[in-house]
């Protein structure tokens, strides 16, 4: 069955603007959830931010693991998640996703993911506020798994490795 994770935050009536938004996605463990964290909690000591101000868009099953480490997280499922079509659900979420970007204009959005999630990406095109995206990728690549595509990096402001920010946590 499909889950779901009821958390003590809600931000559906939640419209203040965020500093950073963290999108991520559910990966085969908990590697992407522990870096955004490790990056967030470099980036909230750094820049002086209060958690309320760092947001997560996360795909991850152990979203309540972001709500219980203080940060607001926006749980969301993927199409096999849910078990529905994958071209009806990505219309869906890009509209979801530009609604809540046009509502919480974060100032910089941070992406980890290899694959560049196409509906994630495509949301963040053309956005009507000013806001530095940010590619998180990983410094390393199992012999198993294919490095990803760099040539996408001109769709980002930056892109960093996590030693850059999070150093012994990663």
């Amino acid at each position: 069955g499909v889950q779901t994770c009821a958390l003590p935050i809600s931000l559906q009536q939640e419209s203040r603007e965020l500093e950073v938004l963290f999108c991520i996605p559910n990966g085969l463990g908990l590697g992407h959830l522990s870096r955004t964290l490790a990056v967030a909690q470099a980036i909230e000591h750094k820049l002086g931010l209060a958690p309320e101000q760092i947001g997560f868009w996360s795909y991850s099953l152990a979203s309540t693991l972001i709500a219980e480490a203080g940060y607001r997280v926006t749980p969301r499922q993927t199409a096999k998640q849910l078990g529905i079509d994958g071209q009806k659900w990505a219309v869906w979420e890009g509209e979801e996703l530009r609604s809540y970007l046009a509502r919480r204009r974060p100032r910089r959005v941070i992406i980890d993911h290899s694959g560049l999630e196409t509906t994630i990406m495509g949301s963040l095109e053309d956005l009507p506020f000013p806001c530095q995206k940010i590619w998180l990728r990983r410094a390393f690549w199992r012999n198993t798994f294919p490095a990803p595509t760099f040539t996408q990096v001109s769709r980002f402001d930056a892109v960093i490795t996590p030693g850059d920010l999070s150093g012994q946590k990663d």
